[in-house]
């Protein structure tokens, strides 16, 4: 099996679009990769992937891209990069150009691929899962083998990928200033959080939002969660009710949404699960958690050619759990 995916970029002011070719579907590691490696290759300048957009063929939008299950062969993806000097992810709204130029060429991608350099897929890494210290320890703690920059690092090491002062680091070792004490300022902690939950990857966030749903830590989501989430914000999920999403999510049928469950109903669902991404965040008990942040609920900005289709899917599905029922 051939699998060609067309990646296009702009790198330095120049719009690019190659074709490559896979002998499977590629994992989106293995995608970020192949990208990454040719452009660094090609243009000799660290090419680090931000993110990547897949264009739907049947919206004629683009949409982000989470899984490989997405993927078709011929599709098209965009794909975001920032410079070596860039060290965080961007959090600015990212769209593609208008126009897309046509492949200039076809590149082999052989499997196994190896990463060599920091992709977006892994950049749930990219702040401290428990941001407990802002250290000026010496790097003889091993958490701060390669996740911490010293105050007398100048020369842009590609592996300090944190901001100065930040460690991923659950020590309160010598010379270690603890944020209770010298970071107590409120505002501080809810930039922090922002900042972490900016960050972090489509995986984290996946989990993230599942055990904030679980505020029983189950393990598991019932309708009761769904609903407390989708009442809570009517205003976004105007046109989803918390039984046609919860039955969407039960994929197996069993009155209950495993994390597997979760992960299918991400993939088949997008635009809910980025409504969900947006929002949960910004949940009272969530807040809460945060020493009482001051996040407020906000409108989600979203495409109405997306809404539409996210509509007229989740009509279609429903259409098929009632038949399934009537059928029983």
């Amino acid at each position: 099996m051939v699998f060609f995916i067309n990646a296009a970029t702009t790198v330095l002011e120049v719009p690019e679009n190659i074709r490559m070719r896979f002998s499977r579907n590629p994992t989106l590691q293995e995608l970020t990769t192949a990208v990454e490696s040719h452009f660094t290759t090609a243009t000799g300048h660290l090419f680090l992937v931000d993110k990547m957009m897949l264009f739907d063929e049947y919206t004629f939008t683009w949409m982000d891209l989470y899984s490989s299950l997405q993927l078709s062969t011929d599709c098209q993806v965009y794909v975001f990069h920032r410079s070596q000097q860039q060290q965080q992810p961007s959090t600015l709204t990212q769209t593609p150009p208008m126009s897309i130029p046509s492949p200039t060429r076809t590149i082999s991608c052989n499997f196994p691929l190896t990463n060599t350099t920091i992709s977006f897929s892994s950049s749930s890494s990219y702040l401290p899962s428990t941001p407990c210290c802002y250290c000026c320890c010496s790097s003889s703690c091993s958490h701060h083998k390669w996740m911490h920059t010293h105050n007398n690092n100048n020369n842009n090491n590609n592996n300090d990928i944190l901001t100065k002062h930040e460690c991923r680091c659950k020590c309160t070792g010598s010379g270690s200033k603890n944020i209770s004490n010298d970071h107590s300022s409120q505002k501080k902690k809810n930039d922090v959080a922002k900042r972490r939950w900016r960050a972090m990857g489509f995986g984290e966030k996946l989990r993230t939002t599942f055990n904030e749903m679980d505020i029983q830590q189950k393990g598991y989501l019932v309708y009761t969660d769904f609903k407390r989430v989708i009442n809570a914000q009517q205003k976004v999920f105007i046109n989803h009710s918390p039984e046609a999403l919860f039955t969407l999510a039960d994929r197996d049928g069993d009155n209950s949404v495993s994390y597997k469950d979760w992960v299918g109903f991400a993939t088949t669902h997008p635009a809910v699960m980025e409504s969900l991404f947006t929002l949960v965040p910004l949940l009272p008990w969530f807040s809460a958690k945060r020493n009482r942040s001051s996040l407020r609920v906000l409108p989600v900005p979203s495409s109405r050619a997306i809404l539409e289709y996210e509509e007229a899917r989740l009509a279609e599905d429903a259409a098929v759990v009632m038949a399934a029922v009537v059928g029983r």
